[in-house]
């Protein structure tokens, strides 16, 4: 049984009793002999970060998040409301984050650094949260309009009192810090534990108009709360809705696909510690980006890591047509036309990632570049001829402009010495363009072959 007011007044408790330590430590401390920088003081401290009251208010701001989210989920069919609700869940989600891992603390030193922000503005962090606020108020201002009369002047109420307590009072104590040199006099302290109790208050009184607004307008009565599922229950029991909607299967088989993605990624780090072991090379070297290690700008390499983009995105199309056509449809042939040619688009994709037949191959397995090459010409070959048929179905002209212009880049590449300053542009352009008609002719043949065999759809199992 839901119940906003009993719930408002049980988190409200929990801050009152937050409050007596803070103010046994930070005012009277002291007179008791208790040092404001022992660990029990800060454990406290409503003005401390990563401690009992930050983590308190993380959760409030959590409470707050999911609430919204469960709203969002009721109002999934309202087109006109949905996306409010979610982008409300988002923040909130957001602001519980950056409450217990002081991210509005890193951007006024971020901004400290750059700006020699004073006065009100000491805490440099409540230029661009003042920003987004007044952009919230613009984007929300007719969703609040539309809201049932309580409803709405609780909302109201609720985020005047939170951003009074958060900006307002922040900035009244950012003076007095400033004026007197990062001290935390007295006064600052006053103002800082009357700061939190608004977060605190604030908080509190949006999680109850959002409850109530649930209770009352949305006629939820209950949540209920399953290993296996979430719901929500209206009063009449008319209205019930399954968040989760797993089945028991359905969460076996969720359990086993997260245990073979970990077993796989422990699989390939182990992978790598052991050669890093055997030929002592640092992890750090295998995991860590050539950018960061050799100290160079981001741009460097850009094109060519755009160019192993499109080489992925080919890769992932080809196999994921390949699996959706054996799996619904059963079509042997175009699956097994569709593994190969994802078979030759991954290694071509290695070979242009780590330069593998200029590098690799060559210099440490003695493999000559010109044997590399007539290799992926004779497993194209062998592809393309054994389905013949299945290649007949598809758009040639895209994959025949593809091999076009990757040959184009190798015959660039052996006449480099006659180009001069235009060796790269011709022979990385080329290659990047082939690419593009690759990824162009992965995509389409994927998506045809599907909607081929959707005109006959057959029952799909699972």
């Amino acid at each position: 049984m839901i119940e906003p007011a009993r719930i408002g007044v049980f988190l409200f408790v929990i801050v009152l009793l937050l409050l007596v330590p803070h103010i046994i430590f930070v005012f009277f401390g002291s007179d008791l002999n208790l040092s404001s920088a022992s660990s029990l003081s800060k454990f406290f401290n409503f003005d401390e970060e990563k401690n009992l009251p930050s983590f308190y208010s993380s959760l409030l701001l959590f409470t707050s998040s999911l609430i919204l989210f469960f709203i969002f989920l009721l109002k999934r069919n309202n087109k006109k409301e949905f996306t409010k609700w979610a982008v409300l869940a988002l923040l909130f989600l957001f602001l519980s984050v950056d409450e217990f891992f002081m991210i509005h603390e890193r951007t006024t030193q971020f901004l400290r650094a750059k700006y020699d922000f004073e006065g009100i503005f000491y805490f440099a962090w409540i230029i661009p949260y003042a920003i987004g606020v007044v952009f919230l108020i613009v984007y929300y201002y007719k969703f609040l309009l539309n809201l049932p009369q309580k409803t709405k002047w609780m909302m109201i109420s609720s985020g005047f009192v939170f951003i009074l307590g958060a900006v307002g009072f922040e900035m009244l104590g950012a003076r007095i810090y400033s004026a007197n040199g990062g001290l935390k006099t007295f006064d600052f302290k006053v103002l800082s534990t009357i700061e939190e109790m608004l977060e605190f208050t604030g908080v509190i009184l949006f999680i109850y108009s959002l409850l109530r607004y649930m209770k009352k307008e949305l006629l939820i009565d209950n949540i209920t709360i399953h290993f296996n599922s979430i719901g929500f229950i209206s009063k009449d029991s008319s209205t019930k809705f399954d968040l989760l909607q797993l089945s028991n299967e359905r969460l076996k088989k969720g359990l086993k696909f997260s245990l073979a993605v970990f077993s796989f990624s422990i699989l390939v780090v182990a992978l790598f510690s052991i050669a890093g072991k055997i030929y002592q090379i640092p992890f750090s070297d295998f995991s860590r980006d050539p950018l960061q290690l050799f100290n160079e700008p981001f741009y460097k390499g850009s094109f060519s890591q755009l160019g192993i983009l499109f080489w992925s995105g080919s890769v992932v199309t080809l196999y994921f047509s390949a699996f959706l056509i054996r799996k619904l449809f059963n079509d042997k042939s175009h699956f097994y036309y569709l593994i190969f040619f994802g078979t030759l688009s991954s290694l071509l994709m290695l070979d242009d990632l780590f330069l593998l037949h200029e590098e690799f191959y060559r210099h440490n397995l003695g493999i000559p570049e010109k044997f590399t090459q007539l290799f992926y010409i004779l497993f194209s070959v062998a592809i393309f001829v054994y389905y013949r048929k299945t290649l007949l179905k598809t758009n040639l002209p895209i994959l025949i402009a593809g091999f076009l212009f990757l040959a184009l880049s190798i015959i660039a590449d052996k006449y480099s010495g006659s180009l001069g300053s235009l060796q790269h542009v011709l022979e990385d352009g080329f290659k990047f363009t082939g690419i593009l008609f690759w990824f162009g002719y992965s995509l389409e043949t994927g998506y045809y072959f599907i909607k081929d065999h959707l005109k006959n759809l057959p029952d799909i199992e699972d």
